[in-house]
Parts: C-alpha cells; sequence; structure tokens
C-alpha cells in the first residue's frame, strides 16, 4: 500500500496479479512469465515401450494454499478404492511447520503401500524428465497469481488438472 501507488506502473504476470494491484496503481502492463531455455531445449522424452501406471504429478512448495495435503487425501481415497496410479510431490515440504508435518507423515504412510512418492526439490533437469514421463500434473491451489508448474508442465504435452483459480485461467486460455 506504501509502494505501489508510488510507483509509474506495475508489471503484471497474469490478469488475476493486475486485478489485484490495479486498486494501488492505474498503471498496469500485463507481461506474462515465460518459460525457462531448457523447456525448449531439451526434447522431449520417448514415451516407455511398456505400459507403466499412471503417475500423477504436483508441483510447488507445500504449503496450505497448494493444498497438496487435500491431494494426498485424494489419493488415499482412490488408493483405497482400487485404482493403481502414482503420485509424485516435486517441491519442499517443512517440517517444521504444521501443513508440512501432516503432509510429511502421511506421505511417510502412502510410500510404504507404494502409491506416492515426496522427490523434495529436483533440478531442472531431473523436473524436466518427470514431466515428460508423467500421466499428468494436478495443481489445485486456493490462490494462484500464475501458476509456472502448469506452464512449463504444458509446454511438455502434459495433461493438466486443475482449479481455475488465480492466473491458472491465463495460462490455460
Amino acid at each position: 500500500r506504501f509502494t505501489l501507488p508510488r510507483t509509474d506502473g506495475i508489471l503484471c504476470n497474469s490478469h488475476y496479479t493486475e486485478g489485484v494491484v490495479r486498486r494501488q496503481n492505474s498503471h498496469t502492463w500485463l507481461v506474462p512469465n515465460a518459460l525457462r531455455l531448457p523447456f525448449f531445449e531439451i526434447p522431449l522424452a520417448e514415451p516407455p515401450d511398456r505400459p507403466m501406471k499412471p503417475t500423477i504429478l504436483n508441483i510447488g512448495t507445500v504449503t496450505s494454499y497448494k493444498r497438496q495435503l487435500e491431494l494426498l487425501l485424494l489419493g488415499e481415497q482412490l488408493h483405497r478404492s482400487g485404482f493403481s496410479f502414482e503420485m509424485q510431490f516435486v517441491g519442499v515440504a517443512d517440517p517444521r511447520s504444521h501443513y508440512g508435518r501432516l503432509f510429511l507423515d502421511r506421505v511417510a504412510a502412502a510410500e510404504k503401500e507404494g502409491y506416492v512418492r515426496h522427490l523434495g526439490l529436483l533440478g531442472l533437469p531431473e523436473l524436466i524428465a518427470k514431466l515428460d514421463m508423467a500421466s499428468a500434473l494436478v495443481h489445485i491451489p486456493s490462490e494462484e497469481a500464475f501458476g509456472l508448474g502448469v506452464a512449463e508442465a504444458l509446454g511438455r504435452n502434459l495433461q493438466f488438472f486443475g482449479t481455475a483459480t488465480g492466473g491458472v485461467p491465463d495460462i490455460a486460455a
């Protein structure tokens, strides 16, 4: 509230962000985030010859507004109903936060049953490889300024399931 009204304008990475900051400064420019160059330089991986069980990715720092715990609970229900899949969570989970601790405890149990893996933070080549081998990305935040992980997944021809929240509809459009 102090800085934004005093600037000449604000660069916004989505219509959502633009709508949020426009109240503070009417001079805005929409400049969507670009994908990092390796997403274009590294060729798409060839799909494996043998059928694999579906792999569902979720990318992002584990935090309540990104709702990984809720996605994990849904995965539990699907697993108990007999569906065969693997959920892979990419991103840091802070064991000192209440949400992070709950997530990590549930992941530990689900990993033992073989339908969930928490991969932590990955380097860019490893992330691209995971995107290329996955069946879909699921991203269900309660709020999201842009959703770069969604853009990166779509850039690798991955199926996307998510919420029409924040800047995500800009990416899908």
